[in-house]
């Protein structure tokens, strides 16, 4: 008895798997006509280099903005970091908005979630600019590649994930948030 009811659970299990999958695979084809299409939407890369701009001018860096271009000048060096349409995270956020559909939780609970992660996200990739550019202007253009390929783009796939599976943890487990008084 005990083992039936395992093997129907493990069958249950395998199903929601495939269905992931499948809706996962059929979220994807958006994601790749937009690439193959080589869409882009200037107005999102301009706000994306201005809201750096403004960052780094806060941060008292020498800079300038010429469109979706942010001039640096930094130990004599004239520099130019273009905001690619790449750049704006906007793969980051469909992925995470995607993983996040293709799961079997209501939609009410997907929809609660991204209005939370989605934000983050962008913010957090506003961080990746702003921090690629200052730690390249102090330490040399030379580590930009490094900086920006290495540890921002990893490291955004990593935030992407950490979001989604905690998420998933706390939707699966029904983690609730505390709120601690003081």
């Amino acid at each position: 008895m005990v083992e039936e009811v395992q093997r129907k659970k493990r069958i249950e299990n395998l199903k929601k798997v495939g269905w992931f999958i499948i809706k996962s695979n059929l979220l994807a084809i958006p994601l790749y006509a937009l690439i193959f299409l080589d869409f882009s939407w200037p107005p999102l890369q301009e706000f994306i280099a201005y809201a750096s701009f403004i960052i780094l001018k806060g941060l008292h860096y020498q800079v300038a903005l010429e469109g979706i271009t942010i001039l640096t000048a930094s130990a004599g060096e004239l520099n130019k970091v273009d905001i690619s349409w790449d750049s704006t995270g906007w793969k980051s956020l469909y992925t995470l908005a995607a993983l996040t559909l293709a799961v079997s939780y209501p939609l009410r609970k997907k929809l609660k979630f991204l209005v939370f992660a989605l934000p983050a996200v962008f913010l957090i990739n506003i961080i990746r600019i702003v921090s690629t550019i200052a730690y390249s202007m102090t330490f040399g253009f030379k580590y930009f590649d490094s900086i920006h390929t290495l540890l921002w783009r990893e490291g955004l796939i990593f935030v992407i994930l950490a979001f989604w599976i905690g998420w998933l943890l706390k939707v699966k487990y029904n983690i609730r948030q505390t709120h601690i008084h003081i």
